[in-house]
């Protein structure tokens, strides 16, 4: 007689990242870094190129422009990645830096940018 194994299936609930219309752009990120994705990600000032936003930078690092849409691995040189550049995104599953604590830091971070994140019903 053939008794059939029982399976068991973990429930797990993935949270939303897009909360709204979103618009993608591929942007160039300098070389020798490893960005997972969903990091808010600036431009340095001297070579225009996508690093992750740094709140205590002073060298154009320190304006949140994008979100990255997939990890970004540029150890072999310089490469174009995709990035969130307009829409509504989940405050809660992104990657904020450690400085940043609250929800209203974290929006101030994309002040005048095309990114929004409203709060997730």
């Amino acid at each position: 007689m053939y008794t059939a194994a029982k399976s068991v299936v973990k429930e797990e609930t993935i949270p939303q990242v897009v909360l709204g219309p979103v618009r993608t752009a591929v942007h160039l990120f300098a070389a020798a870094q490893t960005i997972p994705a969903l990091t808010p990600v600036a431009k340095k000032t001297a070579d225009n190129k996508l690093y992750p936003f740094d709140p205590a930078a002073s060298d154009g690092r320190e304006q949140a422009l994008f979100v990255t849409v997939h990890d970004v691995d540029t150890t072999a040189g310089d490469a174009s990645a995709p990035v969130y550049s307009d829409g509504e995104l989940n405050i809660e599953v992104i990657r904020w830096p450690a400085a940043l604590t609250t929800d209203e830091a974290k929006r101030m971070a994309f002040a005048s940018q095309g990114l929004i994140f409203p709060t997730p019903v």
